[in-house]
């Protein structure tokens, strides 16, 4: 099981070492990259009894999206609240695109959002991320409230019946039109090998192949 949750909020842009605008990069290149990385072992350990998952922490907030294709890493533009919601918005084209290319019987793939959590989410932004961060936790849940619905997707044998799913309080809730646009989602998809330095698809092809059920 591999669960993707590593995310950020940068008010101010700035890019990695790498030249990728950095929330793109942790909140959305580092799940496919990782995922992809990884799939050969997920694979390895799955059998049709009890197949591979992979949970994508999004958010509601891919609901707030507002996306260029042309401009990903939002070089005009750049808002740090639009950059997050677009990197939530990806996790969920992610998680469709990825779910299209496996056998459900042999890798599930879902996503969920946690709700506005009590964490040091946005602290890294100054006063303004600290102040930020006050007014968040009026609403907040506490972390093992937020890690609840992933747990449950990681372990329960009814949330492996269903594949390519979004999760809110382990209901099945259907996320925005625009992230069941599987068009879009396929376009970032192969941005995405390209940035990554990677083939996704010939990598899933070569672990299918060599982990086939018999």
């Amino acid at each position: 099981m591999l669960a993707n949750n590593a995310g950020a909020l940068f008010l101010e842009r700035a890019e990695t070492i790498d030249g990728l605008e950095q929330t793109f990069a942790l909140n959305h290149l580092a799940y496919f990259t990782l995922t992809i990385e990884l799939l050969p072992a997920l694979l390895a350990a799955s059998t049709p009894e009890a197949p591979a998952r992979v949970i994508n922490v999004s958010s509601r907030a891919h609901q707030n999206a507002r996306v260029d294709l042309d401009d990903l890493q939002l070089v005009h533009g750049y808002g740090g609240w639009r950059a997050y919601c677009n990197s939530k918005l990806y996790n969920l084209w992610f998680t469709r695109a990825l779910a299209r290319r496996m056998d459900p019987s042999r890798l599930i793939v879902q996503a969920m959002h946690p709700g506005v959590v009590s964490t040091r989410f946005a602290t890294n932004n100054g006063w303004m991320g600290r102040l930020q961060r006050r007014l968040m936790d009026v609403v907040s849940v506490t972390p093992e409230q937020g890690a609840d619905t992933l747990v449950w997707l990681a372990t329960a044998p009814d949330a492996a019946r269903r594949n390519a799913r979004y999760w809110v309080r382990r209901r099945e809730v259907t996320p925005s039109r625009l992230a069941r646009d599987d068009e879009r989602a396929e376009r970032l998809w192969r941005e995405s090998n390209a940035l990554a330095r990677v083939d996704a698809d010939a990598t899933i092809a070569a672990a299918l192949k060599t982990h086939a059920v018999a």
